[in-house]
């Protein structure tokens, strides 16, 4: 059955639009290994000197007292946690990021299998 020129550009719309979200999520993905692997170069950091971030672009140097960090953890809530709480966090938020990225791909490759189907 061949399919008319509204539902294929349906479909095409339907897979811009996913191709997009996943691009979106494999930044998601690379910015959470990176503060990650941030963390991790951190927490065997010997020097206390550092240059902290105050607003975009501007840093002051900063010396630091101890380890502990504060992360946000989601509608403005900020909470004290350590470098490996932190991580931890991290990895939950890394897990689920990689199951929308299951599901989006799904979709892709259910879009391409009708598109094939319509050809």
């Amino acid at each position: 059955v061949r399919m008319d020129q509204q539902e294929y550009q349906q479909l095409m719309s339907e897979m811009n639009y996913y191709q997009e979200l996943l691009e979106q999520v494999e930044k998601s993905l690379l910015n959470l290994r990176k503060t990650k692997d941030d963390l991790l170069e951190f927490e065997k950091e010997k020097s206390k000197d550092v240059l902290a971030p105050i607003a975009t672009g501007v840093y002051v140097e900063a010396n630091v007292k101890n380890k502990d960090l504060f992360v946000n953890v989601g509608s403005g809530v900020v909470v004290k946690k350590s470098i490996k709480e932190a991580i931890s966090i991290i990895e939950r938020q890394e897990k689920d990021v990689l199951v929308d990225q299951k599901k989006i791909i799904e979709k892709l490759e259910s879009c391409y299998a009708s598109l094939q189907k319509g050809d």
